[in-house]
């Protein structure tokens, strides 16, 4: 589930995201399985953004950096890892 506070900036739109990613480098913004269809994502700083499970459907992501975008979230403490043996 995504991290509600980090949905609702996004949703405020590119420049005010874009500005809290820089004014906050060290936080990985959590948006794991966010409805995020049909969003104007365009030149939003999405980079290393947990998106697994994420609606992206019909989604503007013209511009929008998606780079080193973790595949997988890590499991809160105490879930077992998958593959973990």
């Amino acid at each position: 589930m995504a991290n509600s506070e980090h949905l609702a900036k996004l949703q405020e739109g590119a420049g005010v995201w874009n500005s809290w990613r820089k004014a906050n480098p060290g936080i990985i913004p959590d948006l794991c399985g966010a409805e995020l269809s049909n969003a104007d994502l365009r030149y939003a700083m999405l980079g290393q953004a947990i998106l697994s499970g994420a609606n992206l459907g019909l989604a503007h992501l013209y511009g929008a950096d998606l780079s080193a975008a973790p595949q997988r979230r890590k499991p809160p403490p105490g879930e077992p890892q998958l593959g973990a043996t």
